[in-house]
């Protein structure tokens, strides 16, 4: 039962940075309105090993251009999808 809700509440918090964080469309720069918008947009986005987590979680460590490498590398995949 724990585990549902906090599954729940994992989604509801993803969902809710969708709403408000926008999808970059180009690659971000190193500026700090950049850096909140991709803190924002990973926010949105799933952990790559952690179900009950999102990607911040795992970048917030991070160095700042190590942040913002990683993101901007989740960017040119989205860009080659489309």
């Amino acid at each position: 039962m724990v585990i549902l809700i906090e599954n729940f509440a994992m989604n509801f918090i993803r969902l809710y940075y969708r709403l408000i964080a926008e999808t970059p469309t180009q690659e971000l720069n190193w500026n700090l309105e950049d850096f909140e918008k991709g803190k924002k947009w990973a926010k949105s986005l799933p952990h790559p090993h952690l179900k009950h987590s999102n990607l911040w979680e795992f970048l917030k460590n991070m160095d700042s251009v190590d942040i913002l490498d990683h993101l901007n590398q989740k960017i040119r995949s989205l860009d080659n999808l489309k």
